[in-house]
């Protein structure tokens, strides 16, 4: 495989996915490719072929790897429904016994005067995405509060499978309604 060959292949990727496959890495090598945070996705990748560059089974790893995510990615849905999933409306949302416990957290980073940026409802009424992004980050937060309070309000909020909730929504765009598994949030 050339360097241009390479590139392209690790441009099929988000900037997520390729730090997750330089983590990834480590265990194998005992060391990874430079990350710079702050960059541009193609300042990443050429990390990777600098890093890979002259080492046969380096470049082997990250291109098993990086397919291994396309497939992945190939197979998730990206819009529309999912058998043994469904949408919630909003309201039926915030109608549930449990949304007082959790209404803190999922209008967590979400600014009315914003629009709908990070906004836990979509332009049609239904829960979005980011609903469930904005849970986890508050129940991260408050998960390491000083408080027994705030800790308790966290694990409540965390009894709803934010991590499941999440890798089901992989790859859905975030302003789009939120899938969540038939009988759920019932």
């Amino acid at each position: 495989m050339n360097v241009l060959e390479f590139k392209t292949l690790l441009n099929r990727l988000t900037a997520y996915d390729l730090d997750s496959i330089r983590t990834d890495l480590y265990p194998e090598f005992n060391s990874y490719p430079v990350w710079d945070t702050g960059a541009k996705k193609s300042q990443n990748i050429d990390h990777f072929v600098h890093w890979v560059r002259g080492n046969p089974s380096r470049v082997a790893a990250v291109v098993d790897l990086a397919n291994k995510k396309l497939g992945e990615k190939a197979i998730q849905p990206r819009s529309g429904p999912v058998p043994n999933t469904h949408y919630i409306t909003w309201n039926d949302f915030t109608k549930l016994p449990s949304y007082n416990k959790i209404a803190e957290a999922v209008e967590f980073r979400y600014d009315p005067a914003s629009g709908l940026k990070n906004s836990p409802i979509t332009k049609d009424g239904y829960v979005s995405v980011y609903a469930i992004y904005n849970m986890s980050a508050w129940a991260s937060w408050k998960s390491s509060s000083l408080s027994d309070y705030e800790r308790a309000k966290a694990e409540a909020v965390g009894e709803l499978r934010l991590l499941d909730l999440m890798q089901l929504n992989e790859g859905r765009i975030k302003n789009q309604p939120a899938l969540f598994p038939v009988g759920m949030l019932r």
